[in-house]
């Protein structure tokens, strides 16, 4: 499976994005009014769980096109395990707590999410030397 430059560099890009945010809820620094302002708002966590997971999945899903294994996709698989471990990791920090709302919203977001990128557009570029291309 041929992995795409910008497929790559997308889903790079969101991966140090999530990054980010781990590393910042984990030191409590850089993000914490926004952290301060979800802690207050009723299910404001949760919500970011789903969404950080659900788009994780389909950036995930996406760069890999959409490799099923059975009836889930392989980045479906991936982001459940990868957000599964994240979220027992708080077991051991002592600024975080685990939580299986949150664990919960992931699987959730993952699940849903992921399989939306199937919708996405193909970035697959016939090369001009392609037997395919149309002839003038």
């Amino acid at each position: 499976m041929k992995l795409g430059r910008g497929r790559l560099i997308l889903i790079s890009a969101y991966l140090v994005f999530i990054v980010a945010v781990v590393y910042s809820a984990n030191s409590q620094q850089w993000l914490a009014p926004l952290f301060s302002w979800l802690h207050r708002t009723p299910g404001g966590d949760k919500i970011c769980h789903f969404l950080l997971a659900g788009g994780f999945a389909v950036a995930v899903n996406w760069l890999l096109h959409c490799h099923s294994l059975g009836s889930l996709q392989l980045g479906t698989v991936i982001c459940l395990i990868f957000a599964t471990l994240e979220e027992c990791s708080q077991i051991w920090i002592p600024s975080r707590s685990f939580d299986l709302g949150a664990m919960a919203m992931n699987t959730l977001g993952i699940l849903l999410f992921g399989p939306l990128a199937r919708r996405l557009p193909s970035t697959s570029i016939k090369r001009a030397d392609s037997p395919n291309r149309p002839l003038n």
